[in-house]
């Protein structure tokens, strides 16, 4: 991707385009060199996935400009709308070229056969070969080669010399039409089973795309629906959500009663029932019955466009490891035609006959393969990424996956990253469950986290709302107050929530006031409920499951509690850095990185943000801020922090996977080179180790999956 140095200072805008005709990595740079010498084009061409991402300026060039520069490259694109590119091979023609290469190698050295071998070895590379050929060509005219140039050269050479020993009637010398049509067939076969599968390892991106582009129903103000893509749905917008359907962007239910799924957002099914005035959260999936809802942001900003949105760029996003592969193919052709140049004069040179010396050149120019050096990142990163996600994992920098393999330190946040954002009420036990829902119905009404504490009712089965047969509290003149309480009368009795101060309470400790909340029902004594933090579960279990990595967890808050110590060692948790703000967080990662160790942070708030951006592998929960995803290198869309060393695990093997792929491609053509020029490979062969590496290569990225981190489940209290 290169940078333009000369774009004016207007809008851009972003457009994805689904490219087609492309067969190797070398075609993916050669359509960006041509986009990016538009002016104010930047553009980002992806072989794996089949598509360009474009950023421009529509005031200076438009779309149409953007796509004639592409198809003047030799390549269709379209704008991406369809997940589904439509395949450039076909198994009917793969078939008949590799019976008219049986064929060929059986039949008798007659002119009749030949005559008939000539015409069947045409027609295959009309037609299986066709893709090879078109390529090979679009690349010469613009003074590059490909993969497809190497085996189009293979069979165009082998066909050419066959066809004039054939029209020259020399039966005594030897003809190639079975190794022209086995060339199309073993690499047609591999192309084949190479699309399949790369389709197969983005079927999750797939389907998330498929999810951000369905239609949900708006209701207008005069109780019209109106079926409306869910990208252009809006804040405030009442829309009924149907069985199925995935609540787009946080809401609050209207009316109905369903239960919802969360496993989109936490990986793992996760239901619960909902009602009117109950909230529901951005991919949530409907169950049951419909469900009126108002959202609180607009689609666009909900977790179903930017998931798919995330996981998009991050697959388009080249990590150094790609980029120097991509360098290597670059140069790799030119230097194989050459070697192949070279071996035939030689082999002439020292007597050897013409067919030998051609087989020899034939066989060096099929078995070379650039592509496995290019897809053995890409290939990789889009696996990895596509069903990270599915497990809520968004990685969004193929860079951190490298810095990822040597990580020896990992620093957590505390608020809202080791605890769970919500508070937990603890009543004393005089207060009856009566009075408890009472004050629940009233808090119910307020957005404030100690409010939401004291909504949930333990023990209670209709949590606030009796036991199911009991009637729905009657709540009226609720004032909520900021930085006081709420006040309002809930079945006949007045009701307070707040300070000290405000429900008349005196001599309390300011301290103590800090973790608790006071509650006053009609001209009772005021009732002291303490407040405490929830610890997310498996905190300890994830502490320990870093430890297995290697890592050292250190635990960094702005909490100044000299209790941190002792809460943090019942976790395993190996050093404590109490009262620090965002600058110290910062100066904290830095110390630890200029000490030589590799360090991941994982936050949620913005104060997070630059510690997450300073780090060697920055971890935001889903749930967090904008900014602190905005800095990070993986987003945990769950909220899980159990899938701390999942990111790292996974990235572990991804990276190795990486390396395996590129040492197999590496030591391939090392070997198979040498061999073909040495004359120990016929081009039949050739073509078939050709076809072979490539699929070693994606069959080995489609052996990574998510693995989650064992570990109990359990719930910790932190007062």
């Amino acid at each position: 991707m290169s940078p333009q140095t000369d774009a004016p200072s207007g809008p851009h805008e972003e457009v994805a385009l689904r490219v087609s005709g492309m067969t190797c990595t070398s075609c993916a740079l050669r359509i960006e060199r041509s986009l990016d010498k538009l002016p104010t084009v930047d553009a980002d061409v992806n072989f794996a996935t089949g598509k360009a991402e474009v950023r421009f300026d529509p005031a200076v060039v438009d779309l149409a400009e953007i796509l004639r520069a592409v198809r003047r490259s030799g390549y269709d694109a379209t704008v991406a709308l369809s997940s589904d590119a439509s395949p450039r091979f076909h198994w009917w023609a793969i078939a008949l070229a590799a019976l008219v290469a049986a064929g060929a190698m059986v039949a008798p050295p007659t002119q009749l056969a030949r005559d008939v071998e000539l015409v069947a070895t045409l027609v295959v590379l009309a037609t299986a070969g066709r893709p090879f050929f078109v390529a090979a060509w679009n690349a010469a005219r613009h003074r590059s080669v490909t993969m497809d140039t190497l085996v189009a050269l293979g069979a165009g050479v082998a066909m050419t010399a066959s066809a004039i020993v054939t029209v020259a009637g020399l039966q005594h010398e030897p003809t190639y039409f079975d190794a022209a049509a086995m060339i199309v067939a073993f690499i047609g076969i591999g192309k084949l089973l190479e699309e399949r599968w790369t389709r197969r390892a983005r079927a999750g991106l797939d389907a998330l795309e498929e999810l951000s582009r369905r239609t949900l129903a708006r209701i207008d103000d005069d109780g019209s629906l109106h079926e409306v893509p869910l990208g252009e749905l809006e804040a405030h917008d009442r829309v009924l959500v149907r069985p199925g359907d995935i609540v787009p962007a946080d809401a609050r239910v209207l009316d109905g009663d369903a239960a919802v799924d969360g496993a989109l957002r936490t990986g793992r099914r996760d239901l619960r029932r909902v009602g009117p005035g109950d909230e529901v959260l951005g991919g949530d999936a409907v169950v049951g019955s419909s469900l009126t809802i108002e959202l609180d942001a607009p689609a666009r900003l909900g977790l179903v466009v930017e998931l798919a949105r995330l996981v998009e760029v991050a697959q388009h996003r080249r990590a150094r490891l790609a980029t120097l592969a991509d360098r290597v193919s670059a140069r790799f052709v030119p230097a194989v035609i050459a070697v192949a140049v070279v071996v035939a004069f030689v082999r002439l040179a020292i007597g050897a006959p013409v067919a030998i010396a051609l087989s020899s050149a034939i066989a060096v120019v099929v078995v070379a393969c650039p592509c496995a050096m290019g897809l053995a990142t890409p290939i990789a990163f889009l696996v990895a990424s596509t069903r990270a996600a599915a497990r809520g994992i968004v990685l969004e920098h193929p860079d951190a996956l490298e810095h990822a393999t040597s990580i020896d330190t990992v620093v957590l946040d505390r608020t809202g990253t080791i605890t769970e954002a919500d508070l937990v009420a603890h009543w004393p036990e005089r207060v009856a469950l009566s009075e408890r829902r009472l004050v629940a119905a009233l808090a119910a009404r307020s957005r404030h986290p100690v409010s939401r504490a004291l909504s949930r009712v333990e023990g209670d089965p209709a949590n606030a709302s009796g036991d199911g047969n009991d009637p729905e509290p009657v709540v009226e003149h609720v004032v909520e107050t900021p930085g006081v309480g709420v006040t309002g009368r809930v079945d006949g009795h007045e009701i307070a929530i707040g300070s000290p101060a405000s429900v008349g309470a005196t001599g309390v400790d300011p301290a103590a006031s800090e973790r608790a909340v006071f509650v006053r029902i009609d001209d009772q004594s005021p009732i002291v409920i303490e407040l405490a933090e929830r610890t997310r579960e498996g905190t300890a279990a994830t502490v320990a499951a870093l430890h297995r990595l290697g890592a050292r967890v250190i635990l960094a808050t702005g909490d100044s509690r000299p209790t941190l110590a002792d809460e943090a060692r019942e976790f395993g948790i190996d050093d404590v850095a109490i009262g620090l703000d965002p600058t110290a967080k910062v100066a904290l990662v830095t110390k630890l990185r200029a000490d030589g160790h590799h360090v991941a942070m994982v936050g949620d708030g913005t104060n997070d943000a630059a510690a997450l951006a300073t780090s060697d592998l920055g971890i935001a929960l889903g749930g967090g801020t904008h900014l602190a995803q905005a800095n990070a290198d993986a987003v945990l869309l769950g909220d899980d922090i159990a899938m701390v060393p999942t990111v790292l695990d996974l990235a572990r093997r991804t990276v190795r996977t990486i390396r395996q792929n590129l040492g197999w491609a590496l030591g391939y053509n090392v070997i198979a080179i040498p061999a073909a020029a040495a004359g120990l490979l016929s081009p039949m062969v050739a073509a078939a180790l050709m076809a072979m590496s490539s699929l070693v290569v994606v069959g080995n990225a489609l052996r990574l999956d998510v693995r989650e981190s064992a570990g109990a489940s359990g719930t910790t209290e932190v007062r």
